[in-house]
Parts: structure tokens; C-alpha cells; sequence
């Protein structure tokens, strides 16, 4: 059964719920080939990825996506970036009045968030969520750690 969680996030002075699925294991395997392709063909992706260690191929995703230099920005086609954002979203629902509304449109985004942090949070705890494997340091970053049933943790974003 795939691990989900159900968080509360600040967004802009309102406190939002928020429900969090991680991806099927073909979508993430999708997500991560899809994700290192684009890294390698911009030349960000300058290690070497033990092919054996999922963890190596997750960690420099993540670091690529959350942690890279803005230098980096020039690099990386936005399209090809949104696809990948895209999908993290895709994992994410927003819960008002005992409903899910999936966040799976720009439309729907635009609509249940309105600040950046908010989706940034999601889009992050979505990824470590999915690639639970990580290295711990790389998981203590994000305050928002996986849980095998709903639970609801308050966090300021």
C-alpha cells in the first residue's frame, strides 16, 4: 500500500489542509528517468550515479531540484522542469469541508494555493514522500516526514 500523509500548511495567514500520496512504483521510476535525463542533458548532472544505488540517483534529483544553485536556472528548458513539478503535484489534494480536490490543473493550483512557499512544501514533501530511500540527512531537511496512516501536522510554511 503506497504511504500517505495529511498535512496543514500556512498559506498566507490561512491554514490549509493539505492530503499527500506518494507515486505508484512505475511513476516514480518514470519520474526518476525522466528527471536524471533532463539533468544530464543539461549538463547539471555531473556525477556519477552508482546504477545500483537508487538512493545516488534520488539524491542528486532531489539536490538538482530543491538544493541547486540559481546559476543553474539558464540551464534546465521550464517546460521540461514543469513536467516533473507537475507530477509532485499530481500526488498532492487539498481537503476542505471533508473533499479532495486534486491538484492536478493549473487551474485547480491557482485556485487552493496562493503562496509559493505552500507549493514548494508540497512539492517537496510529495518527492521525499516517493523516495523514501534517501539518505537520512537529505530526509531531515523536510519537516514533513512520511507516515503509513493519516496524520495531520501543523507546519508554517
Amino acid at each position: 500500500m503506497r504511504q500517505y500523509q495529511q498535512i496543514t500548511l500556512n498559506d498566507r495567514g490561512t491554514e490549509k489542509t493539505f492530503f499527500i500520496q506518494e507515486m505508484s512504483a512505475l511513476q516514480a521510476q518514470r519520474f526518476l528517468i525522466k528527471g536524471l535525463s533532463i539533468l544530464a542533458q543539461c549538463g547539471i548532472l555531473n556525477q556519477q550515479i552508482d546504477p545500483n544505488n537508487l538512493g545516488d540517483a534520488a539524491g542528486a534529483l532531489s539536490g538538482a531540484l530543491f538544493d541547486a544553485p540559481l546559476s543553474n536556472v539558464g540551464a534546465v528548458d521550464p517546460g521540461r522542469i514543469d513536467e516533473l513539478v507537475s507530477e509532485l503535484l499530481g500526488c498532492c489534494s487539498y481537503i476542505a469541508d471533508g473533499q479532495k480536490f486534486e491538484l492536478n490543473s493549473e487551474s485547480r493550483i491557482n485556485t487552493y494555493i496562493e503562496d509559493l512557499k505552500t507549493l514548494f512544501e508540497l512539492e517537496k514533501t510529495a518527492f521525499t514522500m516517493t523516495f523514501n530511500f534517501l539518505p537520512d540527512a537529505m530526509k531531515s531537511e523536510n519537516p514533513a516526514k512520511p507516515r503509513k496512516e493519516a496524520k495531520t501536522l501543523t507546519m508554517k510554511a
